[in-house]
């Protein structure tokens, strides 16, 4: 009986709640896509050759970050690390600064391994004119182990191990040839 009871309590509970306070959600229409979603049909339209040459430039993607991870270090080598960094980087100023007043001037830094290279999106545009071409730009996560060398003032030598992860911009520019051209 007692079971009875209780079962028929819990029956009973949720009818006798009142769901008011939940809102209801209702869709944001849109009557046109948005001209970006035009653009793009009309390039995959007028020529799908398009997508095979993204699909090309996104398989080569993780050796040319690898290959961009290589030249940073050595523009931070050669004291040319500015030339690399985006002038939208967050805190640029402070970071070259940074490395102007704490890092050793002797300071060497070597890559150990590339453990990880993903990218993270991309998109592509075409650039019409006189040279037709497709500009494939990606954005690429690389995590890095790396050491960095000096001498301290006292002579000694000395070794700082690190793990960094890099956010690159690459831009591919892959030349289109127009139909009728050579």
């Amino acid at each position: 009986m007692k079971r009875l009871l209780i079962q028929t309590i819990f029956m009973i509970i949720p009818f006798m709640l009142n769901a008011s306070e939940f809102r209801s959600i209702n869709p944001i229409t849109r009557e046109n896509p948005p001209k970006w979603q035009e653009a793009a049909a009309k390039i995959r339209q007028q020529h799908p050759e398009v997508e095979q040459f993204a699909r090309d430039a996104r398989s080569r993607v993780p050796d040319l970050a690898r290959k961009g991870i290589q030249k940073i270090f050595d523009a931070w080598n050669s004291g040319r690390i500015e030339d690399y960094l985006s002038s939208s980087m967050y805190d640029r100023a402070r970071f070259l600064d940074a490395l102007d007043s704490r890092v050793p001037r002797d300071a060497r830094i070597r890559i150990m391994a590339i453990d990880s290279v993903q990218p993270l999106d991309d998109s592509y545009q075409l650039q019409e004119g006189e040279n037709f071409k497709l500009i494939m730009t990606t954005r690429v996560s690389a995590r890095v182990k790396t050491q960095i060398e000096f001498n301290e003032a006292d002579g000694t030598f000395r070794r700082i191990e690190g793990k960094n992860e890099f956010i690159m911009r690459l831009n591919q520019i892959i030349p289109l040839k127009e139909e009728g051209s050579r």
